[in-house]
């Protein structure tokens, strides 16, 4: 899968941890961390490559990573896929228009521990209204934080 965000790769993270039944709190404690720095570290803006390695080491796997020349396709070069995952094919029939009350109704606390939660947001909203609630979520959190600082 070609990955171009942090999101992505988190999101990934959280899935094998559901794939695996493990939770977060289990990973924190797996790396001596509180629950709250786990979060911190999912959170923050400059999520590295060592950030993830640990995170997915703590759970038993590892980072494959392939480099690939960026050259402009010859015409008569077939595309090439963008994932050897299909994702399900979701028609923009199905995506509502994101109005102030659904907006009152969307619980950022939970969207940023629930990728259930995420998905739903996503399939019902799309995905830039998944990113811009991720920030706000992300933005209250720390905020929050800092309130009880």
């Amino acid at each position: 899968m070609r990955y171009t965000s942090k999101e992505q790769l988190i999101i990934e993270y959280k899935k094998l941890l559901l794939e695996k039944q493990i939770s977060q709190k289990e990973v924190a404690k797996k790396l001596n961390l509180l629950p709250q720095a786990l979060t911190k570290i999912l959170n923050k803006q400059n999520f590295s490559f060592d950030d993830m390695s640990k995170l997915l080491s703590a759970i038993g796997y590892n980072i494959e990573i392939q480099f690939t020349p960026s050259k402009a396709p010859e015409p008569s070069d077939p595309p090439e896929p963008a994932s050897t995952v299909q994702a399900p094919k979701r028609s923009l029939n199905n995506i509502r228009a994101f109005t102030p009350e659904a907006a009152a109704k969307v619980d950022l606390k939970r969207l940023v521990s629930d990728i259930g939660y995420q998905f739903d947001i996503k399939d019902a909203f799309g995905n830039d209204i998944l990113v811009d609630l991720m920030s706000k979520a992300r933005q209250q959190e720390a905020e929050q934080q800092q309130a009880q600082q």
